[in-house]
């Protein structure tokens, strides 16, 4: 570990890491990243701690395992995904002060897996998270920007994700959870083509249309074939993407 890495980890404040309980402890908002990084500076002062040649945080691909050593996410805190990791995986029990308020990380023990669906770059965007096969809405924010991260326990193989955003495409797709345990999606959507329903939309169209019937009847005139052409406006409201 160099040294910068070194005083960056060390003056991190809310991990606390019990190597006689085997407890990781979590009392603020932190990565996995963190944790990880905490954990190696920890090893510092305790070589032995799970074993001279063993850390607490064994990172696996995408996923930190901390073996038997039990997580606990207390009020206030959060666990949340970083560029290098995604997931946590351990071989106790976990204590949640609150699922849906401390962990947004996918995460195995023996009770079983939140799933995580990341979904990263919205901008000024509506969200709806839906399960299809139980008719839920699994979570919506509106007028969002930034990044959400979802755990939940489910194996539901049709869970939609869409995102709206006035003045630019719809962005969506579908999770089958029961492929995997994390589900990372970045939105990108292009700007100029909006609602297609919108008011506006109609009555750019409708202007198109009045301009076309125009040079028709010009037409017929000019032929001598005058015809009365009755134009009816009927405005829809503007209406959004369901899923």
């Amino acid at each position: 570990m160099n040294i910068t890495l070194s005083k960056v980890a060390a003056a991190l404040t809310g991990i606390a890491i019990d190597h006689i309980n085997k407890t990781i402890t979590l009392t603020q908002e932190r990565s996995l990243c963190d944790l990880y990084d905490f954990a190696k500076n920890n090893k510092l002062t305790n070589l032995e701690s799970p074993s001279i040649s063993v850390l607490c945080t064994t990172p696996i691909g995408q996923n930190i395992d901390i073996g038997n050593y039990k997580l606990v996410l207390a009020s206030g805190s959060k666990l949340t995904p970083c560029v290098k990791y995604e997931k946590l995986i351990s071989s106790v029990s976990s204590s949640i002060n609150d699922p849906s308020q401390n962990l947004e990380v996918a995460l195995t023990d023996i009770n079983g897996t939140y799933k995580l669906i990341r979904i990263q770059n919205i901008k000024s965007g509506k969200v709806i998270i839906k399960d299809n096969n139980t008719n839920t809405i699994l979570k919506q924010v509106n007028n969002y920007t930034g990044n959400i991260n979802l755990s939940f326990i489910s194996n539901s193989n049709n869970v939609s994700v869409l995102v709206e955003r006035i003045g630019y495409t719809n962005w969506g797709t579908s999770v089958d959870l029961t492929s995997g345990d994390v589900f990372s999606f970045v939105v990108v959507q292009t700007a100029g083509v909006g609602d297609p329903a919108s008011l506006i939309n109609q009555q750019s169209e409708l202007y198109l249309m009045k301009k076309l019937l125009m040079k028709e009847e010009a037409i017929y005139g000019f032929l001598n074939n005058q015809s009365n052409i009755t134009l009816t406006e009927t405005f829809l409201n503007q209406t959004t993407a369901t899923i």
